[in-house]
């Protein structure tokens, strides 16, 4: 009887570590593509101020 109650113990220890093994996983590659986004975001921002500086000197160059 103790012997079945052991094993089912070790079982729901076992469900339980693998839950918290993803749980951890997911929260890392959450941040990851957060991080990645912010970076993506930084990027966008300056290939939209190099066009800005690059239509700006052709007018400037035109006038």
């Amino acid at each position: 009887m103790d012997r079945n109650r052991d094993k089912n113990k070790n079982k729901n220890q076992s469900t339980d570590s693998l839950d918290i093994y993803a749980a951890k996983l997911n929260y890392i590659g959450t941040s990851l593509s957060t991080l990645g986004d912010g970076i993506q975001t930084i990027a966008a921002g300056l290939a939209l101020e190099a066009l800005l500086n690059k239509i700006q000197m052709i007018k400037q160059n035109k006038i």
